[in-house]
């Protein structure tokens, strides 16, 4: 025993003067991203101690000595061998018995390294094996020195001729032709399979749902829940297939196979030994504890392991995972989604893939320069990352390389979310999009999870999710759908106002959360960088988006406003628009470029439950559209009627932004908008109305459990607009004179606006003898049209910058501070119906004087400003409700406005106790 010891030493001695000698102790020979170590008097042990293969216990086989190797070295912790060399003498493969035992040899070699492939040469033979295949499907089986049943094929091209290719590791050429085969080789063989295939593109649309729905029946889980069982299985079999998942670092077995095979208790097979493994090879987010798995329904528990059994057998069944459809990739989580219980509960977090494809190419995302920041604030899933980073690989613009060993991205994307359950799938998506390089660099998982965690970041330590972040023109593109909910605004706020940093950056009035992260992308862009935001509605009509929108024109170019169809979005009949916007590099310039206008009619799927899909799609015409218009704003002409250029006037801060109401009907028969022969009947238009009441109700019955009192016992201050301690009055400074206005631009406004009757400016001067009113964003004016038949009494604008008004419009402002002037304004809204205002009954100084005002009161009996602001909220979802009445109602319904505004103004004030 002691003489058999001293010899290993020295043996071992030996081994090491081998590396040495051959300079070998640090690397190999460079082959592509691999190393090439030509050996032959080195054994396993030594091997391992040089960190040239895997860390694992070799055991009886620890002395064994391959001729050469190809590995892959680049993370030490997860060395992979590619591929086992053996070279003989000519003499020593002169024999089909010799030639056998070369070949069992070297398969021995690589079945003990997980090595890919094995090739055995006389320097002018080669003959090329697939060690992966199963034993009980191997065409030639042996037992080895240490009695194991083992078993190889030759590996055969796409055509079953068997390889046969040489090598040549001293030119460049050669180097290259080996990496060439070297790749479909790695892509190929599996443990079923030793030919090279031909690409076979796999789409697991189907198999996604069967998953699903089987995880769902038996679990009773919320479908998010089930929909992350199935992508950490997808996972889990995809890393398998890929290669990356052969062993743990405790040498078990953990590929797909090895877990099928674990009789009777699978799924504790995979939690014991797998799951804990592919977090260590994705380490999770040091900022939000998310990594590419997080969220496995079942448990550990003998009925579950037989729903265990049949998932993975779906998958078995399905076959492959290697090459995904393109196609699957991006809509990965949206064909999920379709056709499953639940979809309200999921759809928050799908924007519908054909929008994004659309926006993506409105923003030209080939053409960013490298180290161009993009961000979404709301990512979700991570559709808009995901589908940029898709179209710039169509265009050949390859972000991600290997640098070093150091993952590399061209293009620094970044997505928000406050839900970390979609910052998990948003990674694991990511995961599928780099399947290529994941595969050609199964050793670097770190990298692919540090590129995943600088990407997507969960933001859910913070009540107000990712609008906690602040980068002031940090990015140069942001594609984003914010969530558009009132629901918790009021707790937005609150926590807004309590922090000092906050509460400096968001200090734009608006209504809605989608107000605050618009906001807070126009701070975000770079000087000349581009937005593009999926906005309500409500926001391009609202009165308390005046101020926002004021905003956005100060800051920022409007290059278009895009109509989307109602039930765009899966479980919303909600009206949406996209809005493109482009940072100003100089505040001071006023826009003068025409904007773009497009109406969307089909998304390119039906707008019903089903989604299926249709050849009818209007985003892609109207993205290119978008693009000419681009490239020549002024000189362009709309290739056909679902395209209006529009002048910039049109977008008053003050004004309604609904791009829509600028076609006529007569335009919109042709278009196919509205039907030509449908007729407005008493029926339907009762019908809606009856909804509305409906929704009225709704929200009475909201009122008055917010104030948890009975209507009757509210308590209000009853005031007159006369009250001269409340209200300060200004009458027209100027007469109406044609000189002035003759020579004035209307499309010039880098003057001061004067105001008439109208709602809009007539005019913009830069100076005109008199001092104008000049109100400020803490204390604004209101006016109001006082003259003629149409205006007396209407007309009404929230001023928060200088103003010049004529004999034909009256001004005040508010002196109590306890009272919001958004609620005097919304408040007023309809005193011409109320107190008869025409070209007789002019709503003139004395008699405006007499329109009486309701303010409510706290119990202290001081003015209750949140019930004001309850008010406010209230005016505005009233103000939505009539718009609801629908583009088909729309020449019926203005006919009815003033009778419906004036209905629900009363039914409302009525659960307020305000008459």
């Amino acid at each position: 025993m002691r003489d058999r010891r001293k010899k290993f030493i020295l043996w071992g001695d030996e081994m090491s003067e081998e590396l040495i000698q051959k300079r070998l102790t640090e690397r190999g020979q460079k082959i592509g991203n691999y190393e090439y170590y030509n050996i032959g008097a080195t054994n396993l042990n030594e091997l391992k101690a040089h960190k040239i293969i895997p860390d694992r216990n070799y055991g009886s086989y620890a002395l064994q000595k391959p001729d050469g190797l190809i590995v892959d070295r680049r993370n030490k912790n997860n060395i992979q061998v590619i591929a086992v060399i053996e070279f003989k003498k000519p003499s020593e493969f002169n024999s089909n018995k010799k030639k056998k035992e070369a070949l069992e040899q070297c398969n021995t070699y690589c079945e003990l390294l997980s090595a890919k492939f094995g090739i055995i040469t006389d320097g002018n033979q080669y003959i090329w094996i697939n060690p992966q295949i199963k034993t009980e499907n191997a065409t030639y089986k042996y037992i080895d020195d240490q009695d194991i049943e083992r078993g190889y094929d030759y590996i055969t091209d796409s055509n079953g001729n068997q390889i046969v290719n040489n090598f040549d590791f001293n030119t460049e050429d050669g180097i290259k032709s080996f990496l060439q085969l070297a790749e479909s080789l790695i892509s190929s063989l599996g443990n079923d399979n030793s030919q090279i295939r031909k690409l076979d593109i796999s789409n697991p649309k189907v198999l996604a749902k069967q998953v699903w729905q089987s995880v769902w029946l038996a679990t009773g889980d919320d479908p998010k829940k089930c929909l992350m069982t199935f992508i950490e299985l997808f996972i889990f079999k995809y890393l398998s297939d890929l290669g990356v998942l052969n062993k743990n670092h405790l040498g078990v077995s953990i590929d797909f196979d090895s877990v099928y095979a674990a009789e009777n208790y699978w799924l504790r097979y995979y939690r014991s030994n797998v799951r804990e493994y592919i977090k260590k090879l994705f380490p999770e987010s040091i900022i939000d504890g998310t990594t590419i798995i997080n969220g496995l329904s079942l448990k550990d528990d003998h009925n579950q392991d037989e729903l265990f059994f049949s998932i993975l057998t779906n998958f078995r069944k399905f076959g492959d995972l290697k090459n995904i459809d393109p196609e699957f990739k991006s809509r990965l989580f949206e064909e999920f989604l379709k056709g499953t219980t639940g979809k309200k509960q999921l759809a928050q977090f799908f924007t519908p893939r054909n929008v994004i494809k659309a926006i993506v190419k409105m923003a030209k995302v080939e053409d960013l320069p490298d180290n161009s920041i993009i961000n979404d604030p709301a990512c979700g899933v991570g559709g808009f990352i995901l589908e940029t980073m898709i179209r710039r690989k169509q265009y050949n613009k390859n972000d991600f390389y290997f640098d070093n060993n150091k993952l590399i991205s061209k293009i620094i994307y970044s997505g928000h979310d406050y839900d970390e359950s979609t910052i998990v799938l948003a990674k694991a998506n990511i995961l599928i999009f780099l399947s290529e390089l994941v595969r050609t660099t199964p050793n670097l998982t770190e990298e692919f999870a540090l590129l995943f965690n600088n990407i997507f970041k969960s933001c859910n330590k913070s009540i107000v999710g990712s609008l906690e972040e602040t980068n002031p023109e940090k990015y140069d593109l942001i594609m984003s759908n914010p969530p558009y909910v009132t629901k918790g605004l009021s707790l937005y706020r609150s926590y807004i106002s309590k922090s000092s940093v906050l509460k400096n950056y968001y200090t734009i009035s608006s209504q809605g959360k989608e107000g605050l992260f618009i906001e807070k992308m126009v701070r975000e862009l770079k000087p000349n960088g581009t937005a593009f935001i999926i906005v309500p509605d409500g926001f391009l009509y609202r009165p308390a988006d005046t101020e926002l929108k004021r905003f956005i024109k100060n800051e920022c170019i409007i290059n278009g406003i895009i109509s989307l169809p109602t039930k765009t979005f899966y479980t919303t009949d909600k009206k949406t628009y996209i809005l493109s916007i482009t940072k100003k590099s100089d505040k001071s310039l006023t826009q003068t470029e025409p904007v773009f206008t497009y109406i969307v009619s089909n998304i390119g799927e039906t707008l019903d439950v089903n989604r299926l899909r249709t050849d009818l799609n209007d985003l892609d015409d109207m993205a290119t559209q978008f693009n000419y218009f681009s490239t020549n704003k002024f000189g362009y002409t709309p290739l056909n009627g679902r395209c209006k250029i529009q002048p910039i006037t049109m977008f008053e801060p003050e004004n309604k932004w609904l791009i829509d109401e600028w076609w006529t009907r007569e335009e919109k028969v042709v278009l196919g908008i509205e039907d030509e022969s449908e007729e407005i009947t008493n029926e339907l238009l009762i019908l809606k109305l009856e909804e509305l009441k409906s929704n009225i109700s709704d929200l009475e019955e909201k009122l008055s459990e917010t104030f948890d009192a009975p209507a009757n016992k509210l308590n209000y201050l009853t005031t007159t607009l006369g009250n001269e301690s409340m209200f300060k009055f200004y009458t027209g400074q100027l007469g109406y004179t044609k000189k002035i206005y003759s020579t004035m631009d209307k499309g010039h406004d880098n003057g001061i606006p004067i105001y008439t009757a109208t709602l809009n400016p007539v005019a913009y001067i830069d100076e005109v003898g008199r001092e104008p009113y000049r109100p400020t964003e803490e204390n604004p004016h209101i006016s109001i049209g006082s003259d003629g038949d149409g205006s007396a009494g209407t007309n009404i604008v929230y001023h928060t910058e200088p103003y010049y008004i004529n004999t034909s419009r009256i001004a005040f402002e508010i002196l109590n501070e306890k009272i919001d002037p958004m609620y005097i304004f919304c408040y007023i809204q309809d005193i011409k119906k109320k107190y008869g205002f025409d070209y007789r009954f002019k709503c003139n100084l004395n008699n405006i004087k007499k329109v009486e005002i309701k303010i409510p009161l706290d119990e202290e009996g001081n003015f209750d400003l949140e019930k004001q602001k309850l008010f406010i909220e209230n005016y505005n979802k009233i103000k939505e409700l009539t718009d609801e009445i629908g583009e088909r109602l729309f020449t019926e319904a203005r006919k009815l406005e003033d009778n419906i505004q004036s209905h629900l103004f009363d039914f409302f004030k009525s659960a307020m106790n305000v008459k």
